[in-house]
């Protein structure tokens, strides 16, 4: 998982690739054509469980009797890991793609995670590279299949039945108002309303 390697190089995986805190490491698969080399640092909590390996110890992956795997050994036992974990689904190529899709929903580049897996071309680094942005808009985008809850705010029934008898009651007292002081429905005002304007 921290390592990013196949399960045919992780079953050689030993001291002898440890260099000044990094695995240095010429992948099996690429060895005859690419040549290419693995350059990756060590972290912390890979750190802490090579250093419970005895330091007499070949590879850090052994069998019960103390001898490094063959490939399809260490295949075979991590299906076992597995099943006895309950993680029938889980597999030790899984966990190389696991790592290269955390990595990639982290932001990591097709360059990067070429760098980190071994990879010659971009083919298979794009993959994830692809696969992460697409979560990713996914995720910013859902929330537009909502609808606008400002724009297209629905008045229910009865609030806007409250709302018309408001405005028919703010138009009486209005008119009202109108009335007292024009004087009635014809403007004239009665002789307490003139006495009452001029002491005003």
């Amino acid at each position: 998982m921290f390592t990013g390697l196949r399960l045919s190089d992780a079953a050689i995986l030993g001291r002898q690739h440890l260099e000044n805190g990094w695995i240095r490491i010429r992948p099996g698969k690429t060895r005859k054509s690419s040549g290419v080399e693995v350059n990756v640092p060590i972290l912390p909590d890979l750190e802490v469980e090579l250093a419970q390996v005895p330091a007499g110890q070949l590879t850090f992956l052994v069998t019960e009797y103390g001898k490094p795997f063959s490939d399809k050994g260490l295949g075979n036992k991590m299906r076992q890991w597995c099943d006895e974990s309950g993680l029938f689904h889980c597999s030790a190529h899984g966990l190389r793609k696991a790592g290269a899709s955390i990595a990639a929903e982290n932001g990591a580049t097709s360059d990067q995670l070429k760098a980190i897996f071994g990879w010659t071309t971009s083919q298979q680094a794009d993959l994830y590279t692809r696969a992460a942005r697409r979560k990713k808009l996914a995720g910013d985008g859902a929330k537009l299949l909502l609808p606008d809850r400002n724009e297209n705010k629905e008045v229910p029934p009865w609030e806007a039945k409250f709302e018309k008898w408001d405005m028919e009651a703010k138009e009486m007292m209005e008119k009202q108002e109108l009335t007292e002081i024009n004087g009635g429905p014809g403007g004239t005002r009665t002789p307490n309303q003139a006495v009452m304007s001029r002491r005003l």
